[in-house]
């Protein structure tokens, strides 16, 4: 496993994956900082190939995670390699090249693989207005954030009750969303399903849906 030891994000995740991977039963062989804008991640690479582990995790953002996997392409180093969303988009492939072919990483949505009702509904609504249906996770994500928000507030009495709106956005339970079915917890935290990419001839490609 490789963090960038300079981001939040990927920390968390990294603790995230730690804890969940070894409660069942797998074993981090390799766990590496590195800190954003390194450049060169030789010795990196060198040590995951020694270490030999089935597959490398690589919580970070794309950036540094393409040059980790053209650097690894390199010394002959070909294990599986998984990310998160901090790579789901087409500059992180474009970089990587060849290297990042087969890279798998979690996203929020595939508009190819609508979850649910709403979800169909909103692309061919999309699609009418833009005249495109590539709807990518960043715009399903922020019509569930509007419509989780009025839903809340439409279970108000006062819809200008913030205390109110607050309480009920956290007390949100199976709510059908463009990107899938929504359960808040009273801290505002999501429990949800992820969506597997694959990189494919240089696209990110819909491979598995991963239910809570």
């Amino acid at each position: 496993m490789v963090v960038d030891q300079a981001q939040v994000y990927s920390l968390g995740l990294a603790k995230a994956f730690k804890e969940s991977f070894t409660k069942n039963g797998g074993k981090i062989v390799k766990e590496i900082k590195v800190s954003s804008g390194d450049k060169d991640f030789k010795a990196v690479v060198s040590q995951i190939k020694a270490a030999n582990p089935d597959f490398l995790f690589l919580p970070m953002y794309h950036p540094e995670v393409s040059m980790i996997a053209r650097q690894a392409k390199q010394i002959g180093l070909s294990k599986p390699m998984f990310s998160t969303d901090g790579v789901a988009n087409q500059t992180f492939i474009d970089l990587g090249g060849d290297a990042v072919e087969g890279h798998m990483f979690t996203d929020f949505f595939d508009y190819g693989a609508p979850p649910t009702e709403k979800s169909k509904e909103f692309i061919a609504a999309y699609a009418k207005k833009t005249g495109k249906q590539e709807v990518n996770s960043f715009v399903a994500l922020g019509a569930d954030a509007y419509n989780v928000m009025v839903d809340a507030m439409n279970r108000c009495a006062n819809p200008e009750d913030s205390i109110c709106v607050n309480n009920a956005i956290k007390s949100t339970v199976n709510f059908e969303g463009v990107s899938g079915v929504i359960n808040l917890d009273k801290t505002g935290n999501s429990t949800r399903s992820a969506v597997i990419k694959v990189v494919t001839n240089g696209k990110a490609v819909y491979k598995s849906t991963v239910n809570p």
